[in-house]
């Protein structure tokens, strides 16, 4: 997660807290595509996705443009920077030796193959969806809504890009941070279509808490989703990373 405001007094906006969260520690959450059944449903909960993650001993993983392609097109390191395991969305559809998969890389959209062999696939019940127009965050695990909300979204000057996402990162915000940040952030892999760079990373996209519950329903970011901290709270040890994140223009 790269992205954010250098200030803690500025409008919230990308993070940019990966650096310092890094030596956080790692979150006490349901594993990856094991998450508590909806409370009550009507249907049978099916996945809605599957996750690959990657194995341990796989420090880095090759991403080719297709499975016959002579060399990689780029490596993606295990675990992230802020060392928390690398996960990839299966891009519908599951390959004996290969996976399609969605990545968490500019430009925003982009796809590319692994072997099946370096992952583990974890069957994902959740989905997360933002509509920027009403300004709401709405969260399902199997068909039951498990949180909904008013969020602060991009502001005209630096949007938050619509599209079809993942989260890759849960991470703790250190308390000097938190009156700006919030206590916990999700990383995705949405980049800023307006910051290529941003502070000490690459203007990628976070849904984080606030300490300013007056921007909540507001265009007011560069490009974050911020929500109230007790539903950022309520998420972070709930939602697994690789859920699809989809954001509705």
């Amino acid at each position: 997660m790269r992205a954010g405001t250098p200030r803690p007094a500025a409008v919230l906006v990308i993070l940019l807290i990966a650096v310092t969260l890094a030596a956080c520690g790692k979150l006490e959450r349901p594993s990856v595509g094991a998450p508590a059944p909806p409370p009550t449903t009507t249907t049978t909960a099916v996945p809605f996705r599957v996750v690959a993650e990657v194995h341990p001993d796989v420090k880095s993983i090759a991403v080719y443009d297709a499975p016959d392609a002579s060399a990689p097109k780029l490596q993606l390191s295990n675990p992230t920077a802020d060392d928390v395991v690398r996960v990839l969305l299966v891009d519908h559809g599951q390959g004996t030796d290969w996976l399609k998969v969605d990545l968490p890389v500019r430009p925003n959209g982009s796809t590319g193959f692994i072997k099946s062999s370096d992952v583990d696939l974890k069957e994902d019940y959740w989905r997360i969806s933002v509509e920027l127009g009403a300004r709401r965050i709405t969260v399902w695990n199997g068909d039951h809504v498990v949180h909904t909300e008013p969020v602060g979204v991009g502001a005209a000057a630096s949007p938050t890009p619509p599209g079809e996402y993942f989260i890759t990162e849960a991470l703790t915000v250190p308390s000097f941070q938190r009156s700006a940040y919030g206590p916990y952030a999700f990383g995705t892999s949405a980049h800023s279509d307006v910051y290529t760079t941003f502070g000490a990373g690459d203007g990628t996209v976070g849904i984080h808490g606030t300490g300013d519950p007056s921007s909540l329903g507001k265009d007011v970011s560069h490009g974050c989703i911020r929500l109230s901290n007790d539903g950022i709270t309520s998420l972070i040890h709930q939602v697994p990373l690789g859920t699809p994140v989809e954001i509705l223009a």
